[in-house]
């Protein structure tokens, strides 16, 4: 079952909107390292809570789930039984003969099973709730190296509260659900607690060897120096090429722009968000964003505007419960993750 030439794997990991993406394009770009699809493999097919083995059966459809999230991402245009033959093919290959194998050690060889066919070295995950499954990361991969992107909690707000605009500026592969599923999830109250929620996630780990911080501000203004601090922390050469990026998953600019924009740093000052926005996201931030050295707005909220965000967030919550039922193994488990730094 040995594929692997190293035990390093690279975790991009992080609030949403916060620059992983972009950040895996950037370490895509490098000729060792191949970045994946985001997996969600901790959040949608593994269970911390089981050591039970899989049988045959099992070990086919969790192959055939890993290859559907890497070749297609989360929006899945084709059945999962459609990579059922490749995954036969793994099986009979590299597990037929083999016993007592649990869902990590699958997920495990999968990662290098698709860097090597893609003719590189290192995987790299970059999904961003990987975030809340630190611990069992660092258990099954020691030698793990963490990129922790942080961004501007407001920046994050106006993006995802721009994010169902997405369809409509190129990124033809979202499905319509999709961009409702990403309005229906915006309540400034709600965002700006899950971002105050992965802040304190990673401080934890703030102290560990093999976590890295990178400011999404300081990776635009100064992506050069950014990016060589990264390569020097991955114990990777640096290569110019790794520069060459287009934007990706922009919720403000159209697909097929290219390079680092420092405009989008302050963007959310002038493009999008009021000041009730602004007010409620510093409101549950401030202690959080002083630690990270983020500045206040002086700012006052319309009461009117503030009354209405109040009275539509329990029906903002529901949907957004029902729009994310399929998305998780256990949403109520998912939620829970998140909570414990709330």
């Amino acid at each position: 079952m040995e594929l692997q030439k190293t035990n390093k794997v690279v975790y991009i990991v992080g609030n949403s909107r916060s620059g992983t993406t972009l950040m895996s394009k950037i370490l895509g770009n490098h000729p060792l390292i191949y970045s994946f699809e985001e997996l969600h493999f901790f959040e949608r097919l593994y269970n911390p809570d089981s050591k039970k083995f899989l049988n045959e059966s099992s070990i086919l459809d969790l192959l055939a789930e890993l290859l559907r999230s890497s070749r297609e991402g989360m929006w899945f245009r084709n059945k999962k039984d459609e990579y059922y033959r490749e995954a036969q093919i793994i099986y009979q290959t590299f597990f037929h003969d083999i016993k007592d194998i649990s869902p990590i050690e699958v997920y495990k060889f999968f990662l290098y099973y698709e860097t090597n066919k893609n003719k590189k070295e290192i995987p790299c995950e970059q999904t961003p709730r990987n975030l809340y499954y630190l611990k069992e990361i660092f258990e099954n991969f020691p030698e793990a190296k963490v990129i922790y992107m942080l961004r501007d909690p407001r920046a994050i707000l106006l993006s995802q509260k721009n994010k169902w605009k997405m369809k409509f500026l190129g990124h033809s592969n979202m499905p319509l659900k999709e961009a409702i599923r990403s309005w229906i999830n915006y309540h400034p109250y709600t965002i700006s607690k899950l971002w105050n929620s992965a802040s304190k996630a990673i401080k934890p780990f703030l102290s560990h060897p093999n976590v890295l911080v990178v400011k999404f501000e300081e990776l635009v203004n100064d992506p050069y120096r950014t990016i060589k601090k990264i390569c020097d922390f991955l114990e990777v050469e640096f290569y110019n090429e790794m520069l060459d990026v287009h934007l990706a998953g922009s919720s403000v600019y159209k697909k097929g722009k290219k390079g680092f924009r420092k405009e989008v740093i302050n963007v959310w000052k002038n493009k999008g968000l009021n000041k009730t926005e602004i007010y409620i996201c510093q409101k549950i931030n401030i202690k959080e964003m002083e630690f990270w050295g983020y500045n206040l707005e002086k700012v006052k909220p319309n009461l009117l505007l503030l009354f209405y965000y109040f009275l539509n967030f329990p029906f903002k919550t529901l949907g957004t419960l029902l729009f994310n039922l399929k998305r998780f193994r256990n949403i109520f488990k998912a939620i829970k993750r998140r909570l414990l730094f709330l």
